[in-house]
């Protein structure tokens, strides 16, 4: 859950929007691209450019995650008893 309030916390208004929350403490974070066929229509169109910037934009708008997800990865112990960080 703490992935889950972060989001709520730190993501702006139409982010949060398009968080979709699993009960099992996994959330999904949907591209603001609404179809397949947008993304191929990009990436095919000319040298690719709004493929990348549309691509950019979505991961950009996660950002604020990244030291939540830092925070999780290094205190989460897989069944060996090591971080899975590796610290």
């Amino acid at each position: 859950m703490r992935l889950a309030r972060a989001a709520e916390q730190a993501l702006a208004p139409e982010d949060r929007a398009r968080i979709i929350a699993g009960a099992d403490e996994e959330i999904l974070l949907r591209l603001t691209v609404s179809s397949k066929s947008e993304l191929l229509r990009q990436l095919a169109q000319g040298d690719g450019r709004e493929f990348v910037a549309t691509m950019v934009k979505a991961i950009d708008c996660h950002y604020p995650l990244v030291a939540t997800l830092d925070e999780i990865f290094n205190t989460v112990k897989p069944s060996k008893g090591k971080p899975i960080g590796g610290k």
